[in-house]
């Protein structure tokens, strides 16, 4: 079994706003550093502006609800120094599992929809979408 796992920033504007565009890099680059350490994953990319897309194999996400809660709350607790300023933020995650028959953009498509609604939730949330 297969699942995607899309993580954004949340409010990746108002960083780049906040501290400029070498802010949000930095924020960019410690998202990437824990999804490294914390998700394991088969596969990992920067989807879109603040987005990260990640398949992980083997187990489903639903399984690893768990771990992506406690994977959120650890980004939350995390400061960066930036130029003589505290950074931090937080992010939202959706997911979907990929079964016999989904096709990869139907299988991105679910992962989008539960962004988009882990979103509407105020930010900050997981939602996962089985397939």
């Amino acid at each position: 079994m297969n699942s995607s796992k899309l993580t954004a920033i949340d409010d990746f504007k108002g960083i780049n706003e906040s501290f400029g565009h070498s802010g949000g890099d930095k924020a960019l680059a410690k998202l990437a550093d824990q999804l490294k350490k914390r998700v394991t994953t088969s596969y990992l990319a920067r989807f879109s502006g603040a987005e990260f897309c990640s398949v992980i194999s083997s187990k489903s996400l639903t399984e690893n609800r768990s771990l992506l809660e406690e994977f959120k709350k650890e980004v939350s607790l995390l400061t960066l120094d930036y130029k003589d300023r505290e950074l931090r933020f937080t992010v939202t995650v959706g997911g979907a599992e990929m079964g016999d028959k989904t096709t990869v953009k139907k299988w991105l498509t679910q992962a989008d929809a539960a962004y988009q609604e882990a979103l509407t939730k105020g930010g900050g949330g997981l939602v996962i979408h089985d397939s």
